[in-house]
């Protein structure tokens, strides 16, 4: 038997192509981040704003966010998450 997966640290592809002691993987859904809610609601062209955004995650995957590199797009343009930290799977997070 093979199996495939990723790493859910690091993402790195791994593959079992049929070793001779058994192995353990744990199989999860990927994750599937929408958003709940966003502080403040409307803003003014060129307006400065630092923003609340609750994010959840109903997928079993957990996501890793890097702050000053980890860009939320909500479909009228990217922000910038300066906030670090993870989303377990099945929860929700404020990110500021």
């Amino acid at each position: 038997a093979a199996v495939f997966g990723r790493g859910s640290q690091s993402g790195v592809p791994l593959q079992d192509l049929g070793a001779d002691t058994a192995d353990s993987w744990r199989l999860v859904t990927p994750a599937q981040l929408s958003l709940v809610s966003i502080v403040p609601d409307s803003m003014s062209n060129g307006q400065n704003v630092s923003f609340a955004a609750q994010v959840h995650d109903s997928g079993q995957a957990n996501v890793k966010f890097v702050g000053d590199s980890t860009y939320l797009d909500f479909g009228a343009g990217q922000i910038l998450s300066t906030q670090g930290g993870t989303i377990l799977g099945n929860t929700t997070k404020t990110l500021n």
